[in-house]
């Protein structure tokens, strides 16, 4: 016979895991909404979502997470925008301007910018460095130069058309 404590972790680990799996069904149905308002627009190219791979749900970090992590949660889009490639990510970065601590802003729209089409997002070099008291801490450049913007999942009709102004504006304005 199960303790309560027992049954209280299964119930408990039930109900975690089905707000997880819904959490992470309703971030790809947001996905797939802005991947399809953004194909609709001429001024976007080649834009579409990470699609979520065994490799992303059996999350190691190169071999040093054990047991693996489902990681599929993580949502992003890709595409052009004239002659600038953007990374459109689901969760913002942000290092906070007076602790340096790093944090993952969850359903908050951030957009990096970058000059290279042949370039792959996970390949993207870690070479920007910042100072935590005296500290140089290298972080990767998307981490860095990823911009937070107002955007906040979900999102409505109206956000979908200011999202892509905002992309079209930022990536006329991007310079390398």
């Amino acid at each position: 016979m199960s303790t309560s404590a027992e049954i209280s972790y299964e119930i408990m680990k039930a109900l975690f895991d089905n707000a997880k799996e819904n959490y992470s069904t309703l971030r790809s149905l947001e996905r797939s909404r802005i991947v399809a308002y953004l194909k609709k627009d001429k001024s976007f190219s080649d834009v579409k979502g990470n699609v979520e791979t065994s490799r992303i749900k059996k999350y190691t970090s190169g071999g040093t997470l054990s047991p693996f992590y489902d990681n599929s949660n993580w949502k992003w889009i890709t595409g052009r925008c004239g002659d600038v490639d953007f990374f459109l990510s689901l969760q913002t970065f942000d290092i906070d301007e007076s602790s340096h601590n790093i944090h993952a802003l969850l359903d908050r729209i951030g957009l990096y910018l970058y000059k290279n089409s042949d370039q792959k997002t996970e390949n993207i070099t870690i070479d920007k460095e910042f100072s935590d008291n005296g500290k140089n801490i290298r972080v990767a450049d998307y981490f860095v130069r990823m911009k937070k913007t107002e955007f906040e999942l979900p999102l409505s009709n109206g956000d979908l058309r200011k999202l892509a102004a905002y992309i079209k504006k930022e990536t006329r304005d991007f310079k390398t």
